[in-house]
């Protein structure tokens, strides 16, 4: 159970992001994910089409360190999808 100053603090916190961030805040109180913007868009498909590349060159030249990378590069952009 929270105490009332810390109550007080989460309220004051609330209001702020209904203030600062309307979407954010509403995307909160719905508890779906917060809308991404282009930039996090543009970096997920960047994120995508050089893990695929890497992969791909990788297993076309036999390289290990190509498709070690683009193993990788695969865990790292589904972290991204994630957030």
């Amino acid at each position: 159970m929270l105490s009332q100053f810390e109550r007080r603090e989460l309220e004051r916190i609330e209001a702020w992001f209904r203030q600062a961030d309307p979407r954010f805040a509403k995307a909160l109180a719905a508890g779906t994910p917060p809308p991404g913007g282009f930039r996090a868009r543009a970096g997920r498909a960047a994120a995508d089409g050089l893990t695929t590349t890497l992969l791909l060159l990788g297993l076309a030249s036999a390289n290990v360190f190509l498709v070690f990378a683009g193993m990788a590069g695969l865990a790292f952009a589904a972290w991204l999808h994630q957030r």
